[in-house]
């Protein structure tokens, strides 16, 4: 068993990036605009991106979910007032846009999230990040897992970098099916490892828990353990969710320094060390740069 999760975890994904795209250029005709034939509709998706000057990446999402085989859903750009082509090319793709001009103090990314939920008219909202790719089918699995378990409240899949070194390829690896084990723990040992770029939950569940907690480094991660805590529903890590991440911050920070900085995320995995004051510190020291505009892109 332990063999068929590392193939999942390793093998699989690469058979699906070798026929996705990876240039920053991904050409397509977005095909939800929140209307069909002249009628209006409400999507059954919301897909939420939060956004700052992106022009580089931001073509990787927006492609994707134009090339989505599920076709019911909206995209909402919670963007925290971008300085480049970001929002030009967000409209180009039919997207529905807020625009945050106090984003940076107000939050960051943890705020811009939350205000595009409160303007989402999807019964799930599917969080992503503006340098990922999404294959075809995600959507597609994502309104599939939620219609067969109505006690379903969020879904999570893994994440692998298209362009990070094979060390760092090998290190989300595992990183993903140690992800995948714990949750499938007992409930008294389960832990619910949620990553924003690849987030699907029900809106009134969102609402229920008030959405992300704005603080300075972390957010998802406290949403996934904030879910777990109060026991709301079924939560799911399927290996079967995979998207496509970029490594731009693994590549700028080199892979000592990124993992020295990243470190903080083992409280997601041991709860209790998030109460430790090397934990504390581990986490001031990465959130120093927080409202810095270049490092907010992951």
């Amino acid at each position: 068993m332990a063999w068929l999760a590392l193939n999942e975890i390793l093998v699989r994904p690469i058979s699906l990036l070798s026929t996705s795209p990876t240039n920053h250029r991904l050409k397509g005709k977005s095909h939800c605009l929140g209307r069909k034939a002249g009628v209006q509709f409400l999507p059954e998706i919301s897909v939420i991106i939060p956004t700052l000057n992106e022009e580089k990446y931001i073509e990787l999402p927006l492609s994707s979910l134009d090339r989505q085989t599920f076709k019911i859903f909206e995209t909402i750009i919670a963007d925290a007032k971008s300085s480049d082509r970001t929002l030009k090319i967000a409209k180009k793709h039919g997207a529905r846009i807020i625009v945050l001009p106090n984003a940076m103090k107000k939050g960051g990314v943890a705020y811009q999230r939350n205000e595009g939920a409160k303007i989402a008219r999807g019964k799930i909202l599917a969080f992503t990040d503006a340098d990922t790719i999404l294959p075809m089918q995600w959507l597609q699995k994502i309104h599939e897992e939620f219609a067969k378990d109505k006690n379903l409240v969020a879904l999570v899949g893994p994440g692998f970098p298209f362009d990070a070194p094979l060390a760092g390829k090998l290190e989300y690896g595992v990183y993903n099916l140690l992800r995948a084990l714990i949750a499938r723990l007992p409930k008294r040992c389960k832990r619910f490892s949620s990553s924003s770029y690849n987030l699907a939950i029900r809106n009134k569940f969102f609402e229920q828990i008030g959405g992300f907690d704005v603080v300075p480094i972390n957010s998802d991660g406290v949403f996934g353990r904030k879910l777990l805590l109060l026991s709301v529903g079924k939560l799911k890590f399927s290996l079967g969710l995979p998207v496509f991440i970029s490594a731009r911050r693994m590549k700028s920070m080199g892979l000592m320094k990124f993992n020295r900085h990243y470190f903080y995320v083992v409280e997601n995995i041991i709860m209790s060390l998030a109460r430790t004051r090397l934990l504390r510190a581990i986490k001031h020291r990465a959130s120093k740069n927080f409202y810095d505009r270049e490092l907010l892109k992951r």
